[in-house]
């Protein structure tokens, strides 16, 4: 089912959320949604994420989203009545960090444009961890990691830190592909958004799941 146009005027901050790169994450995370399958949206802000899904034809998703920002839920609503979301959408106010639903218990969890945001590998280590615990054995986790390889990309996020009151951290790919081996996982899907090269993609997709 093609794409329509999303309704997007209740967007308040329309540079954060709708930039290239953002943007492009979200199309990439798309295309590794080929199911139905309960899904779970760490930190999910405002809710665009799904809202993009629901109009390429995935209304049919159960889809939960969980974010520790109530201005950001409030405005999913908003959102989600702009764009036709109804009975499959549900959002929840928590602690990324400290889950609160049962082990295993969603086939695909997702969390994009967020990484970028934690202040070191310890609170992405940490982040993964919770969402590799809810994540069925034979389901998929979908991530962001901006590309630490890309020189750009790096001097763009450290510029930002010097006068911002939040980090932009681009990492590395070893990095995170290491914390994933650890418990088991592995990534099975790399796609670039961006320049498909190595130093020149700005940020990576990944698709994981639990090793065999």
């Amino acid at each position: 089912m093609p794409k329509t146009e999303l309704n997007i005027s209740s967007v308040a901050q329309k540079k954060a959320f709708l930039g290239n790169i953002t943007t492009g994450i979200r199309d990439k995370a798309a295309e590794l949604c080929v199911n139905d399958d309960l899904t779970l949206d760490i930190a999910c802000g405002n809710g665009l994420f799904f809202a993009y899904l629901n109009q390429t034809g995935k209304n049919s998703m159960k889809f939960i989203g969980m974010d520790q920002s109530a201005e950001l839920l409030r405005e999913a609503k908003d959102i989600f009545r702009d764009n036709g979301v109804v009975d499959n959408a549900e959002l929840v106010r928590g602690d990324i960090f400290k889950l609160p639903f049962k082990k295993g218990l969603f086939k695909r969890v997702t969390c994009l444009n967020t990484i970028l945001n934690l202040p070191s590998i310890d609170k992405v280590e940490q982040l993964l961890i919770e969402m590799m615990n809810v994540c069925a054995d034979n389901g998929k986790i979908v991530i962001d990691v901006r590309n630490k390889s890309n020189p750009y990309i790096r001097l763009k996020y450290w510029l930002h830190r010097r006068r911002a009151q939040f980090p932009t951290i681009a990492y590395g790919l070893n990095d995170i592909n290491e914390i994933f081996r650890r418990r088991g996982f592995r990534v099975i899907k790399r796609l670039p958004i961006g320049i498909p090269l190595p130093i020149a993609a700005s940020a990576y997709v990944l698709e994981v799941e639990k090793m065999k």
